[in-house]
């Protein structure tokens, strides 16, 4: 979980990010991974059950605080961008 409003390319990549997470269905893309800047979790992927994204990450090791959002100051992917 990183921030994309980070990278140099500014923020135009969000909404193809977005759209590319509510499209995909190929289970080896780990689009799970992608949380908002708050840690909450995208409702994208509670059509089917409540809170099936958290879950995905729960099993990957990914803590969540009492109001079901990512513990960002722990999870949140911080690359080197050079």
């Amino acid at each position: 979980m990183g921030s994309l409003r980070s990278w140099p390319e500014g923020p135009e990549p969000l909404g193809a990010v977005g759209h590319a997470m509510r499209v995909c269905r190929d289970p080896s893309i780990p689009c799970h991974r992608v949380v908002h800047q708050d840690g909450s979790t995208t409702a994208s992927f509670d059509a089917i059950e409540r809170h099936t994204q958290q879950r995905l990450l729960e099993a990957e090791g990914v803590l969540f605080s009492s109001d079901h959002k990512v513990i960002m100051s722990q999870f949140q992917w911080r690359p080197e961008i050079s």
